[in-house]
């Protein structure tokens, strides 16, 4: 499953009070909003400033055989969150090259979406 969809889930659910003799650290009752970082494909260098903070990254990718180089760069430039693809005009064999560059979620466009 999608590490991003793993993060939404945890933060819908309530988290139970932990049982023993551990000190208590009071459990936020309401929930975290979740901040997706949304990058033109044009605009990743440098992108550690962009990208601190956000607990995902979302990639415009309106060229898909570049898109597919650069989503490669990113997860290995910040793994430590999840990046996802947003596909503006691509056909299934981009979405599984996408899938495998390291691309955790992907957002199709309504109107394109079989």
């Amino acid at each position: 499953m999608s590490k991003f969809i793993d993060k939404l889930n945890r933060v819908r659910r309530a988290e139970p009070q932990p049982l023993g003799f551990k000190t208590a650290q009071s459990v936020s009752t309401r929930p975290r909003i979740q901040l997706v970082a949304s990058l033109a494909q044009e605009n990743v260098d440098h992108l550690s400033g962009y990208v601190t903070g956000a607990d995902a990254g979302l990639l415009r990718i309106s060229k898909p055989a570049s898109g597919i180089k650069t989503m490669q760069n990113l997860s290995q430039t910040v793994p430590d969150i999840p990046w996802g693809g947003w596909l503006q005009d691509s056909g299934p064999e981009e979405v599984n090259q996408i899938v495998e560059a390291g691309s955790d979620f992907l957002v199709f466009p309504a109107t394109s979406t079989p």
